[in-house]
């Protein structure tokens, strides 16, 4: 039997039990005055008491200049990463004023649309050999060290950028939420954890951020438009489409299951399990049906929308393919909202690029334009 290990984790809803955390490590005044004093070449013991206030003054100067400068560039590099051009077009993406008198870990921006929140967080005092056993441990197995944690949900977070002479790394932070987030806000506790022959431990935490969260726009459409699948021989039809931000989401009737094997007599089990996993599947059970069943409506899914595209006020289009986060299967199934016992599955697809829902006006599958609710 053939089972792609992704497949496994799409039937799973981790909900992982939260240790109890260190106090957090916060840089200090003195090592920041150090490093600009090794910056500038400067030794403590040529410092007279006379030059004492000016040489404060020239150090808060060039921390506010350095400050500044480092913050253009953050902003830049999490453009970048989220693909956002015209950040004044997208108002569920927010970039955060930075000063000189930030200690900590600072917010550089974030992104939040309906289910999904991304921030970019610089983090200070990450030494050169962290970001080496972070580099070796993702490079080797995968793994991201930096083990950020905002309970209740479940946290993926990576390093983008690492300032050796700064001793600082830009984190990208995501939450995964099985529901829309409400408006508020969202305290994450940056962790590093150490590695130990391919292992993780547990390790310091260092600061904490809060992300505000503010509610986000989304748009609607009914289009009752038919998925054909050729592997069930079946069709169901899209009852619902919305679109915020960041993500694609459908719900989709088919029928039940329990229909669709009734329809086709004895043995029908067993076919559809055995055709989706393998010929060799022993002892197919009802669950390794019901499984069969709802991927092959999301590969049906996958099929309808390869030539789908958005349609925007101006005129043009853009293929959905080419902002898909997952251009190998678009659609993932939303376990919380399916039920299974109706027919009723909730696909969700989420975007790499943001979209300005403003300018959007529909959205064309299978040749037929859906236009959104106002």
């Amino acid at each position: 039997m053939r089972v792609k290990l992704t497949d496994l984790l799409d039937d799973l809803e981790l909900d992982p039990e939260l240790l109890p955390l260190p106090e957090a490590k916060r840089p200090t005044r003195a090592r920041t005055e150090r490093l600009v004093l090794q910056r500038l070449g400067i030794s403590r013991r040529r410092v007279r008491s006379a030059g004492r206030t000016l040489l404060a003054a020239v150090i808060a100067a060039l921390l506010s200049l350095a400050a500044v400068a480092g913050a253009l560039g953050l902003l830049e590099i999490s453009r970048a990463d989220l693909g956002v051009t015209q950040p004044e077009k997208i108002p569920e993406y927010t970039e955060y004023e930075v000063t000189s008198e930030m200690d900590g870990a600072r917010l550089v921006s974030s992104f939040c649309a309906g289910k999904r929140l991304i921030a970019y967080v610089d983090v200070p005092d990450v030494t050169a050999e962290m970001n080496r056993a972070y580099q070796e441990a993702m490079d080797t197995y995968g793994l991201s060290l930096w083990s950020c944690r905002a309970k209740p949900y479940s946290v993926w977070a990576e390093a983008l950028t690492y300032d050796e002479s700064l001793q600082t790394a830009l984190l990208r932070v995501e939450l995964y939420t099985y529901e829309a987030l409400e408006p508020g806000e969202v305290t994450i506790e940056l962790c590093f954890d150490s590695q130990e022959n391919g292992h993780e431990t547990a390790g310091e935490v260092f600061a904490t951020v809060t992300v505000p969260v503010l509610p986000s726009e989304a748009l609607q459409a009914a289009p009752e438009l038919s998925v054909p699948s050729d592997f069930l021989k079946a069709s169901a039809v899209i009852g619902s489409l919305t679109l915020d931000a960041g993500t694609l989401r459908l719900t989709l009737q088919a029928p039940t299951l329990d229909s669709y094997l009734n329809a086709r007599g004895d043995g029908a089990l067993d076919t559809l399990v055995k055709g989706y996993f393998g010929q060799d599947t022993e002892n197919p059970t009802e669950l390794d049906a019901q499984v069969a069943y709802r991927r092959s409506w999301n590969g049906a899914l996958n099929e309808l929308f390869a030539d789908a595209a958005l349609e925007f006020a101006d005129g043009t289009q853009t293929p959905l393919s080419a902002l898909f986060e997952n251009s190998a299967c678009f659609f993932s199934a939303s376990l919380s909202e399916t039920r299974d016992e109706l027919g009723l599955y909730t696909f969700e697809a989420a975007l790499s690029t943001p979209v300005a829902l403003a300018d959007v006006q529909a959205i064309e599958i299978a040749g037929q334009e859906i236009p959104f609710a106002d």
